[in-house]
Parts: C-alpha cells; sequence; structure tokens
C-alpha cells in the first residue's frame, strides 16, 4: 500500500536526519 511505503521512507528519513 502506499501508506506503508510512505511510513517505510519516512523513518529512513527520520533516521538520516537524527542519527
Amino acid at each position: 500500500s502506499l501508506l506503508i511505503l510512505w511510513l517505510e521512507e519516512g523513518m529512513i528519513y527520520f533516521q538520516v536526519l537524527v542519527p
């Protein structure tokens, strides 16, 4: 689902911004 993909990418971005 699109929501799952968005969440996955969101988590990755969060980890990159806040290591």
